[in-house]
């Protein structure tokens, strides 16, 4: 009987606590996010992790560029710029008094249909305009290409 009664003031003492204050997160910003593609590749190359960290590192730049306000530079890191015009992608930026973007650790490349892909979590915070905080997280899509010339990370736009 003793043994019963031992577990009960722990679980007393720990519904005791306060639950955290509720989250007020606004999902407003430009989060790139695309599922990750089909791997065709059944293991990651040797090199590879040092391959995510140089896409996570593009990723930084990439949102260094917008806090700065550089839309145009980090406009011509996506890939193809698909879907979105630089004017436009530079008008979505508008209504940030404040931004700010905190890059995560990527995911080891998956190949397919000739590039490799990588996912980058991301948080971004900030302020809109008249005051109002915002938060937003999400997962960004880089590739690159396995051949050519130009095997630079882009932000995939798909």
């Amino acid at each position: 009987m003793r043994a019963l009664l031992l577990p009960l003031p722990l679980l007393l003492f720990a519904c005791d606590k306060p639950a955290p204050a509720p989250r007020h997160e606004q999902h407003s910003g430009p989060v790139a996010t695309r599922p990750a593609p089909p791997a065709t590749r059944s293991a990651p190359d040797a090199g590879d992790s040092g391959d995510s960290a140089d896409a996570a590192a593009v990723l930084a730049r990439y949102y260094a560029l917008i806090e700065r306000g550089d839309y145009a530079g980090a406009w011509s890191m996506r890939s193809g710029a698909a879907g979105i015009d630089r004017e436009r992608f530079a008008a979505n930026f508008r209504s940030y008094e404040t931004y700010k973007a905190q890059v995560g650790e990527p995911s080891l490349p998956v190949g397919a249909g000739g590039f490799d892909f990588v996912e980058v979590p991301v948080m971004i915070t900030g302020r809109l305009r008249g005051g109002r905080a915002f938060s937003n997280g999400g997962s960004v899509t880089l590739r690159r290409a396995h051949d050519g010339a130009d095997r630079a990370w882009r932000i995939y736009t798909g």
